[in-house]
């Protein structure tokens, strides 16, 4: 669980961090690998929509990891990778920024890179934590590789850090500089953390304005949240003036996503707490229906649990 500096301070949303490690920790390890070769296409229920489920505490867990198999048996993955391209060095790192068939050769990379740190994976973290284009790159496909960075390094994951900070590489874009220099509107300066004594403070009172709107928490905006927690797990890693950046760039998406989930009218003013919340929003999306029905087969479905009441017959 990362440092006992990290744990006090930022850790998960809403559980003990290491209670919540041990539960999140094998659901990520086996799913990683998934995550880094997704296209750029709009991307489905996966990583992005369980990650966060699981790092809001639903329960019980065993019905994440089927729907996880469910839905990845369900896609087609192919990685590209040029093997007759150069390798990636640290000279020509940024050569291929934002060029999904060398995530592969990121990751052998950034696997490198860890070896030449002496096998600090924290200090390589903190070392391109500092690259401005790793900074934006942690917002690319809806913020996965901030999240798998922040997970990483809860976890202690060599393997899951590298992954991250090769999504950050591989699904690169420009247009996410702009995105890092957004001002969120109509916000509240308490909101915004100066130090990492503040982090949890400021990210709470961020999470009980949004629960003060329940019916206008979509998944997108539980996304947002969940990439704000791990701004606040990667704040000790950044130059103070880019970790305050970064968090203000989120704090623009979550404006965005609350906006638009105001709009749209998909959540649920019933809602009571983040797990009611998170089975809202992925049974409010038609396409998840079908798929959450076949849990009911699993040995361990529990028939009066929550989500039960979500599913339709």
């Amino acid at each position: 669980m990362g440092s006992a500096q990290s744990s006090s301070s930022a850790g998960l949303i809403q559980s003990p961090p290491d209670k919540q490690a041990a539960k999140v920790a094998p659901f990520l390890r086996a799913n990683h690998k998934f995550s880094i070769v997704q296209a750029h296409d709009k991307p489905n229920a996966s990583s992005q929509q369980l990650t966060a489920a699981a790092f809001l505490a639903v329960e019980p867990v065993s019905l994440l990891f089927d729907l996880w198999d469910l839905l990845s048996q369900q896609a087609t993955i192919e990685v590209r990778d040029n093997e007759e391209m150069d390798e990636i060095v640290t000279t020509s790192w940024q050569d291929y920024l934002g060029v999904l068939d060398r995530s592969d050769a990121y990751v052998n990379f950034f696997d490198d890179e860890v070896v030449r740190y002496l096998y600090e994976t924290e200090q390589t973290v903190k070392a391109y934590l500092a690259e401005s284009q790793i900074q934006a790159g942690l917002l690319a496909q809806n913020g996965w590789p901030l999240r798998q960075i922040a997970a990483g390094i809860e976890m202690r994951s060599q393997e899951v850090v590298t992954e991250g900070l090769a999504g950050t590489c591989a699904f690169y874009s420009v247009d996410l500089i702009d995105v890092m220099h957004k001002k969120p509107v109509k916000i509240e300066p308490d909101t915004v953390p100066t130090s990492l004594d503040g982090v949890r403070a400021a990210r709470d009172m961020v999470i009980q304005q949004a629960m003060s709107r329940p019916e206008h928490c979509n998944h997108a905006v539980l996304q947002e949240l969940v990439n704000l927690n791990s701004v606040g797990v990667l704040w000790r890693f950044l130059p103070a003036a880019d970790a305050t950046r970064l968090w203000k760039a989120v704090l623009y998406r979550l404006g965005q996503a609350q906006r638009s989930a105001s709009t749209t009218s998909t959540g649920d003013a019933s809602a009571k707490n983040w797990q009611e919340i998170v089975h809202i929003a992925l049974t409010k999306k038609p396409e998840l229906l079908d798929t959450l029905r076949l849990l009911k087969e699993h040995e361990q479905y529990d028939p009066d649990s929550l989500i039960a009441s979500r599913l339709l017959d």
